[in-house]
């Protein structure tokens, strides 16, 4: 008989991460010309264009996760810690970090340890059948997943272009030109 995942911790941790990843990332809608866009440093976008893979990779390896912890498959979990752990060092490696952001990487660096060890952790306490364990882990997987979000929104918003404002379509229905140079109609 395999230990199975308690339905609390089970469902908790499912919920979780299907709601964090499922929360689209801020976008602010910003009237045309009512906020300059900062100019970014070489410097920030080479360290962004750095960590962009690990960044898909680790929002890939939550997706495994997620189908692991609902097909209940400890290696898979198992496998997937391991992938949180590999993205970690890889982030670790990309130097240096750019002042503006040095926070938000601090952020990312801990949220990515708290899911490597979270994840490792879970395997532990469902091999081992330990129902509270079970819910500790899901919870630092959760935490991890947040301070992960919470450091991609804080790069977004002090290094990106501002958002672009949303056109919203003509309520007669025709057809809405799209300018080719900002600001000509």
């Amino acid at each position: 008989m395999t230990p199975s995942l308690t339905r609390f911790a089970r469902l908790a941790l499912v919920i979780g991460l299907l709601g964090i990843v499922a929360v689209p990332l801020e976008v602010r809608n910003v009237a045309a010309g009512a906020h300059a866009v900062a100019a970014q440093s070489t410097a920030v976008l080479v360290w962004q264009g750095k960590i962009l893979p690990i960044i898909t990779d680790v929002y890939g390896s939550v997706s495994d996760l997620s189908v692991a912890v609902q097909n209940n498959d400890f290696d898979a979990i198992a496998k997937t810690g391991d992938q949180f752990g590999g993205e970690q060092q890889r982030f670790e490696l990309v130097k240096p970090t750019p002042k503006t952001v040095g926070s938000a990487a601090k952020v990312m660096d801990q949220g990515l340890k708290d899911l490597t060890r979270g994840t490792k952790a879970l395997v532990v306490s469902l091999r081992d059948s330990d129902p509270t364990g079970s819910r500790r882990a899901a919870s630092q997987v959760e935490n991890g997943l947040k301070l992960f979000n919470q450091a991609v929104g804080q790069i977004r918003r002090l290094n990106g272009p501002l958002a672009e404002p949303t056109v919203i379509p003509n309520t007669n229905g025709g057809p809405v030109p799209t300018p080719i140079i900002k600001g000509l109609p």
